[in-house]
C-alpha cells in the first residue's frame, strides 16, 4: 500500500489545500489483480479534515481488498458549497479535483470506474456532486448524510444546540433566512431520478443518529421519484464504527455486489 499526504494548489480556492491519496498494491482478490483500480473520492465531515478517513477507519485495508484508489480532499466547514464569503469548494471538488488528481497521479477515468462517498457533511457533498454531474459517476454513497439543508441550517442557528454555528451559515449562504436556502439534494434527486445515466446510489444511516429523520425523508423522496436506490439502516449513532462499516458496504456496492445491513 501507498499513502500520500500533502498539499496541492487549487485555482478554484486560490490557495494550497490538503489532500490524501491511498494507492492499493496487489489486491487480495486474485481476479482483481489484473484489473485497473477504480477511483473513489471520499469526503470528510464538518469537524474532520482530509486525514480523518485514513486515521479512523480501515480505508487503507478496504482499498486493498476491493482495489480502489481513494482520494480524500479538504474542504474545511464549507458544506461542499461555493461559499458567498469564502472558497469555491463545490467547484474545487466537482470540477478541479478530478482533473488535478488525474493529472498528478494518473488515476482511473470513465464513469464506470468513478465513485464518490462521504460521511455527514461529506454525505451531503457526495450526493450534491454526483447528482449535479450524473454522467461522471458510476455510483455515490452517503453515510449519515446531512442531507436536509433547511433542517441543518435551523439546527446550526439554534443557540441552544451544541452544533450551533451561525457564522458558518452566513459565510456559506450569505443569509440566515432558512426560507431562502434550497434543499439542494432533494431537488437534485427529483431531477435526476428518471435519467438513465443516474449513478447507483447507496444511503446508510444509524437508527440512533441525530440525522436519522432527515435521512428517512430523503429515502422516501428517492422512492417516490422512482430513483431505485439502496437504503440501509442499523443500530448506530453519528460515529466512526458506523462509517467504517458503511465504507466497506459502499465498496462492495460499487463493485456490483448485493449489500445488506449488518445483523444485530
Amino acid at each position: 500500500m501507498a499513502l500520500f499526504s500533502g498539499s496541492v494548489f487549487s485555482h478554484a480556492l486560490g490557495l494550497d489545500t490538503q489532500i490524501g491519496v491511498i494507492f492499493p498494491d496487489i489486491p487480495y482478490d486474485i481476479e482483481s489483480r489484473w484489473k485497473k483500480p477504480a477511483l473513489l473520492t471520499l469526503l470528510h465531515g464538518l469537524t474532520d479534515n482530509a486525514t480523518g478517513w485514513a486515521r479512523l477507519t480501515q480505508a487503507e485495508y478496504f482499498a486493498k481488498v476491493y482495489n480502489f484508489v481513494i482520494v480524500m480532499p479538504e474542504v474545511q466547514r464549507s458544506q461542499y458549497c461555493d461559499m458567498v464569503y469564502g472558497g469555491k469548494y463545490f467547484t474545487y471538488v466537482s470540477e478541479e479535483l478530478p482533473e488535478l488528481a488525474g493529472a498528478i497521479f494518473n488515476l482511473p477515468t470513465g464513469k464506470e470506474n468513478t465513485f464518490i462517498a462521504g460521511l455527514s457533511m461529506g454525505g451531503y457533498g457526495s450526493l450534491k456532486v454526483a447528482l449535479s454531474s450524473p454522467e461522471r459517476y458510476g455510483g455515490v454513497a452517503s453515510f449519515s448524510g446531512g442531507v436536509d439543508t433547511k433542517n441543518l441550517v435551523r439546527m446550526m442557528l439554534d443557540p441552544e444546540n451544541e452544533r450551533a454555528a451561525p457564522g458558518d451559515i452566513m459565510a456559506i449562504f450569505g443569509t440566515q433566512d432558512v426560507d431562502q436556502i434550497e434543499n439542494t439534494v432533494f431537488a437534485l434527486a427529483r431531477q435526476v431520478a428518471a435519467r438513465p445515466d443516474r449513478p447507483r446510489l447507496l444511503q446508510t444511516c444509524g437508527t440512533e443518529d441525530f440525522l436519522y429523520d432527515d435521512n428517512r425523508r430523503l429515502k422516501e423522496t428517492l422512492q417516490q421519484a422512482g430513483y431505485g436506490h439502496t437504503y440501509l439502516e442499523w443500530s448506530g449513532g453519528h460515529e466512526w464504527p458506523f462509517w467504517n462499516r458503511s465504507l466497506e458496504l459502499a465498496m462492495q456496492f460499487f463493485r456490483g455486489e448485493d449489500v445488506a445491513a449488518p445483523a444485530k
